[in-house]
């Protein structure tokens, strides 16, 4: 597996990001699920902890 390697000015490097409230929370300010996963402390949903792949994004067909 390789490892992810964020760009030195890049938020990801001290914040996840809940994509449901749109805040950014803090590394270690954050819960953690039962497998071991960093969750919103306020909506209790999974946090975003690196940026999207624009290189992977679906394919659309425009018919």
């Amino acid at each position: 597996m390789a490892k992810l390697v964020l760009a030195e000015n890049s938020r990801y490097r001290w914040y996840y990001y809940c994509p449901w409230c749109g805040i950014w929370i803090r590394k270690g300010e954050h819960k953690v699920n039962g497998k071991g996963l960093p969750i919103c402390p306020i909506c209790g949903r999974k946090l975003r902890t690196k940026p999207h792949d624009k290189h992977k994004r679906r394919k659309t067909s425009h018919e």
